[in-house]
């Protein structure tokens, strides 16, 4: 048979063989259910659930009644936009809609693994500029550091087309497909049958050229994945298997563009009380302990203006010494300033510092007692700003 895509995409559809009694042939661009999830969309399931979109016909169809669709382009370079995770997009141009799966290879194997770090985005592109969204997350839930390089690799199709069976029981070789027209190399068939038992899974792709040598295979005494007992295992189920006529591979490597943050406190984010802190007034100097993320460094500042009291501006993790107008004010607010942040802007954050006056103690003046006292008793001496003191000789 020959299926005509909505995009003018002809493809050549050999059975090679297929044994059904009686079945439910249809193609179309999402699978067994069009919901907008496409990794659900595309699984075999267990239900009679299939849809017609495209048209099918036993022969080529007419070219001047149903004319040749082209292949899209990706028009320019991929790029990364935004600042944080709530406005960040990888840009894609194309120059005609089509499905599109980006792999952020993000576990250091070549393609993608599932429940790695590894993050597989796919979407369905338009004609012009796309935004996929990415939360700056890898696959385990883990924020990418930032400045760092990541590989990516942008799979951009054309001429999408899924085959949802119902019914049929046995399928002996397996599928052989060609593109007829626009030419173009062989497609790779792919499927995934995980939700039923005995099922297998190829998102690799498959392609195969002569007969009897077809891809997707369910046939016998057994289920594919040649253990689980199943006679006809097509038996009542819809099975799916999808190709593309075109795919453009694009390969990046980009410098993360992270969430521009800084802490002015480790123990906190913010510029609320959490971020306070209140120290001796006599204390020679206050530790700093500043973080920045997403940008190439911070600066500190004080709001009285003393400068010179950072052992190095620029160390996060240095030291302020009060001013005595510091000391006198009984506070000073620290702030740092992310700076090297490319084309995302400065953010700050602050800590108040509050000074607290010191203990103080007086032992009172000399006091003079004869030798042979056994107490010396009326000891002078006062204190302030603590709970007690305690006297040693």
């Amino acid at each position: 048979m020959f299926v005509y895509a909505d995009d003018g995409i002809v493809t050549s559809l050999d059975f090679n063989g297929i044994q059904p009694f009686g079945f439910t042939i249809s193609c179309n661009r999402t699978g067994v259910a069009n919901t907008g999830n496409a990794a659900v969309d595309r699984q075999s399931v267990t239900t009679n659930s299939t849809y017609a979109q495209y048209e099918i016909f036993l022969n080529n169809p007419d070219i001047n009644c149903y004319p040749t669709g082209i292949f899209g382009n990706v028009i320019g370079a991929v790029t990364i936009t935004g600042c944080d995770a709530n406005n960040r997009c990888i840009n894609i141009t194309v120059d005609k809609a089509g499905e599109s799966q980006l792999l952020l290879n993000l576990n250091g194997i070549a393609g993608y693994q599932a429940g790695t770090a590894d993050v597989l985005l796919k979407q369905t592109l338009v004609v012009g500029t796309n935004c996929i969204p990415w939360n700056g997350k890898d696959g385990l839930g883990n924020v990418v550091p930032t400045g760092g390089l990541l590989d990516m690799q942008l799979d951009y199709f054309n001429g999408l087309t899924h085959l949802p069976l119902f019914d049929v029981e046995n399928q002996q070789f397996g599928y052989i497909v060609n593109l007829v027209r626009p030419a173009g190399p062989q497609p790779k068939l792919f499927w995934d049958d995980s939700q039923i038992p005995g099922g297998t899974v190829n998102l690799a792709g498959c392609t195969a050229t002569v007969r009897p040598n077809g891809c997707h295979r369910w046939s016998g005494p057994t289920a594919p994945d040649g253990v689980t007992a199943k006679n006809d295992w097509g038996d009542v189920r819809t099975i799916n298997t999808w190709w593309y006529a075109n795919i453009i591979q694009v390969s990046a490597t980009y410098i993360v563009p992270g969430s521009i943050a800084v802490d002015a406190n480790t123990n906190t984010i913010g510029t609320g009380a959490a971020n306070n802190t209140i120290i001796c007034s006599n204390d020679p100097f206050y530790q700093l302990s500043g973080a920045v993320t997403g940008a190439g460094g911070g600066s500190w500042t004080s709001s009285s203006g003393n400068i010179a009291g950072f052992s190095n501006a620029n160390t996060m993790n240095g030291t302020y010494t009060p001013s005595p107008t510091d000391r006198t004010n009984g506070f000073v607010k620290l702030i740092l300033t992310s700076t090297g942040n490319g084309a995302c802007p400065a953010v700050k954050d602050s800590t108040l510092v509050t000074f607290q006056a010191g203990p103080t103690v007086n032992a009172g003046g000399p006091v003079s007692r004869c030798s042979n006292n056994a107490v010396i008793a009326n000891l002078g001496g006062s204190f302030t700003v603590a709970t007690g003191v305690q006297w040693t000789g």
